[in-house]
């Protein structure tokens, strides 16, 4: 004996959830450390920045986090640029740039930090960005800077 199909509504995404967009993050990070008390030589490093991600307008799936986290002696700079796709197809772009010293890379001793409220960019599109956090200690000028560019491919 056969069954009639049930059908399950609600049960699958629509098929305009499965549609992918593409973002994709290309950049590096400067990191300075001073060489001295009030400065000296000092060095530093330039790390470069890359990362791709998918989205779609399923659930959970809308948004994305590249975390990209460098350090040079007792400098480490953090950054977080966040992507999130929106309902119209524009994908909104946030970040946050952090910069810690201390006695050694994986110190959480925060010296400043700066943050890039959201943006919309929309397909084709390239939201280019250059952000600077400079020690905020007295004798140590150690700092990070970031140029980077997220690209909305498609």
């Amino acid at each position: 004996m056969l069954l009639a199909p049930i059908p399950f509504f609600g049960m699958v995404e629509p098929a305009r959830a499965g549609n992918l967009h593409v973002v994709s993050l290309t950049g590096d990070m400067y990191l300075f450390q001073s060489g001295s008390f009030l400065g000296g030589i000092g060095s530093y490093i330039d790390p470069p920045l890359s990362g791709r991600a998918f989205l779609t307008h399923a659930a959970g799936d809308n948004r994305r986090t590249f975390k990209f986290d460098h350090c040079w002696g007792d400098v480490r700079g953090l950054l977080y640029v966040k992507a999130r796709l929106n309902t119209n197809d524009t994908v909104s772009v946030s970040a946050v740039l952090s910069l810690y010293e201390g006695k050694s890379c994986g110190t959480d001793d925060l010296e400043g930090v700066k943050i890039l409220d959201p943006v919309r960019i929309t397909v084709g599109a390239t939201l280019s960005k250059k952000s600077t956090v400079n020690n905020t200690e007295f004798g140590s000028p150690d700092f990070v800077t970031v140029n980077w560019a997220l690209t909305y491919e498609a």
